[in-house]
């Protein structure tokens, strides 16, 4: 005899007595598939990534700011502006903060995971890379600011060039790879993420934030924002991340 709440045929069975809580179904993916997100589960690393970009952009603005400005001298002039004490400040807080955008590439991993999950590994693998490198860009940029303060400046600085701009290149690609790739898995609505979040990647931010010093190159903000650009855009990115995963868009009609 068939026992309550049994079922000779699965087929039959109510889909709620089928799925496993959290599981992603069909039907109702913007309920199941963003559970996890709305209890808050992961959402700490969001904010640990956000606070680690209010860090780090403070910590570029101490190691390159100059009130001159000049950021596009190829000969790293304007770093003989900075204090030693600046220098101490921003080389070693940004080394220590920068490792703290991984959990936030992680965040954004698991909200990609459902437009794909080869796409969403890509762009972790890529931004992760992006992380490494750019610390060890970061770590060259104190040892630059004393050589350009040496008698011998210019040959000082053409001898450490091909250590540092090859791979200040490699970190913009990366940068510019997972940002393109972020927004494209965005935009084609599968992911947890609202579609305009695609808009709000680190490139694009980072490149609006460019625009200040190209319109009024001598304002304070045009002189703080460009060297901090790639962590402001983080720190955009991240708050905007968690604040979307936090509030899931509602079922489409």
């Amino acid at each position: 005899m068939q026992q309550p709440g049994s079922y000779d045929h699965p087929e039959t069975e109510p889909v709620e007595a089928r799925v496993s809580p959290g599981a992603w179904t069909d039907n109702r993916p913007w309920e199941t598939d963003s559970l996890p997100m709305a209890r808050g589960e992961p959402l700490w690393m969001g904010v640990v990534a956000a606070c680690a970009a209010v860090g780090l952009s403070l910590a570029d603005m101490a190691l390159l700011y100059s009130p001159a400005g000049g950021y596009a001298d190829a000969g790293y002039g304007f770093l003989a502006d900075v204090p030693r004490w600046r220098l101490l400040v921003g080389h070693y807080l940004g080394l220590l903060l920068l490792p703290l955008y991984l959990p936030g590439y992680w965040l954004v991993y698991r909200g990609l995971r459902r437009a794909g999950q080869r796409r969403a590994a890509a762009v972790l693998g890529l931004a992760g890379s992006m992380v490494v490198l750019g610390a060890g860009f970061h770590a060259l940029v104190a040892p630059m600011a004393v050589a350009v303060r040496q008698p011998d400046a210019a040959a000082l600085v053409a001898a450490a060039r091909p250590f540092t701009e090859p791979l200040h290149l490699l970190v913009n690609l990366l940068l510019a790879a997972a940002s393109l790739l972020f927004a494209f898995a965005v935009a084609g609505g599968r992911s947890r993420f609202p579609r305009w979040l695609a808009a709000a990647n680190p490139l694009l931010v980072g490149l609006v934030l460019v625009l200040p010093y190209l319109l009024a190159p001598r304002s304070l903000l045009a002189l703080l924002a460009l060297p901090a650009s790639f962590n402001l855009a983080h720190l955009v990115f991240f708050t905007l991340v968690t604040w979307s995963l936090r509030h899931p868009p509602g079922p489409e009609p």
